[in-house]
């Protein structure tokens, strides 16, 4: 995984939230469109963290302490379970769109990398007649 898998990772799961906050929009009610954009800006705001927390601790300069790390990672944790339970507590915001919400980018990164996966192994097997192994 590298930077540019990443960044298709970030336009794809854009993409993605904008149809399925359209569709919300169109078949259900906007409070679960804006359930869904909030947990969609919760969950990239949480790994955008975890990218720039990995960045930082690879570069050779001005390497972060651990503790700060560990800190960083537990208030996201935090962050995240004040999110669903305040999801949950909130009568008009549905806990589930804001899940999905979360998860989305997760789930768009799996399927990239299954992806990816099957083409390398489709690819490798040209030459046995196009049959994957």
């Amino acid at each position: 995984m590298d930077l540019q898998f990443l960044g298709r990772v970030y336009r794809t799961s854009a993409l993605v939230w904008g149809f399925l906050t359209l569709w919300c929009l169109a078949y259900r009610p906007p409070a679960d469109a804006a359930s869904f954009s909030v947990g969609y800006l919760v969950g990239l705001a949480s790994w955008k963290a975890t990218e720039l927390s990995v960045r930082a601790l690879l570069q050779r300069e001005q390497r972060p302490s651990s503790r700060w790390i560990a800190i960083a990672a537990g208030l996201k944790l935090v962050v995240l379970g004040v999110v669903l339970w305040g999801a949950l507590r909130f009568p008009a915001a549905n806990g589930l769109a804001v899940a999905l919400g979360i998860f989305l980018i997760p789930a768009v990164m799996v399927l990239k990398a299954i992806g990816i996966q099957m083409n390398q192994a489709w690819t490798a097997s040209e030459g046995d007649g196009g049959a994957p192994r």
